[in-house]
């Protein structure tokens, strides 16, 4: 596990390896949370309802499912919400009737870290699971000690012990004599024997479909952040064929 300065935890992906593609790539998914906690088995998802939460969550239920694992509840909010009382609520109805132990909030650190707050202050003993999109300093850094021993996942993890992120690791090092990066790390299948730098096309294709998730599916705000016009994202779009 990395550590977010000395209380927050960053460890193995809940939903993937991968930052760009969370609901196709989900291998590792939810393998944070039945997995490493022998025990853990009952999860409650609370998630945006936009094209970052909906995926995630989805993805989520599958994996916690597919290991023997079940959700209790999922309640989904407006994306930039600020007023949590139902979805509080509902935590409290799983916790009291169905012994939830983990909640899952897929959500950027905007919305997650002040509801992830609040549901911390109300049930101190569940579990907080958090996707990419907490790792923003800026809105972690005021909230960590409310927050200490919450899990959230990032693009990749170069220090993992599994064993695919080790050979994948020590086959980039090799290869070109530095550490990969969340970039890098979606050109090596775990079995691959030499790791290889993506493309510009693939570097592009991620970054577009990144922003487009950062946006919330906004064009006009999307193409600003990439410093083209709307046009020109949706050609871009078009090309790598993310219509």
């Amino acid at each position: 596990m990395g550590t977010f300065r000395t209380t927050l935890t960053c460890g193995e992906p809940v939903l993937s390896v991968w930052l760009w593609y969370p609901a196709a790539a989900t291998g590792p998914a939810a393998e944070y949370a039945p997995g490493v906690w022998q025990g853990l088995r009952k999860f409650g998802i609370l998630y945006p309802n936009d094209q970052y939460g909906i995926p995630l969550s989805q993805a989520f239920r599958r994996q916690v499912e597919q290991r023997g694992g079940q959700v209790v509840g999922s309640v989904t909010y407006e994306p930039s919400q600020k007023e949590f009382s139902v979805e509080l609520l509902s935590a409290d109805k799983w916790i009291k009737g169905d012994s939830l132990q983990a909640m899952f909030i897929p959500d950027f650190a905007q919305t997650a870290i002040p509801l992830a707050t609040q549901l911390r202050q109300a049930h101190p003993d569940v579990i907080l699971l958090g996707s990419n999109g907490w790792n923003d300093p800026s809105k972690l850094g005021p909230a960590a000690d409310r927050l200490e021993g919450a899990v959230f996942v990032d693009g990749f993890f170069a220090s993992s012990q599994r064993r695919g992120t080790q050979e994948f690791v020590a086959a980039y090092r090799s290869a070109y004599g530095g550490t990969p990066e969340i970039l890098e790390a979606p050109a090596l299948k775990p079995d691959t024997a030499l790791a290889r730098r993506p493309t510009l096309d693939e570097v592009e294709r991620r970054y577009i479909v990144a922003t487009l998730q950062f946006a919330r599916g906004n064009q006009t705000d999307a193409a600003k952040i990439l410093g083209i016009s709307r046009k020109a994202l949706w050609e871009k779009r078009k090309r790598y064929g993310l219509d």
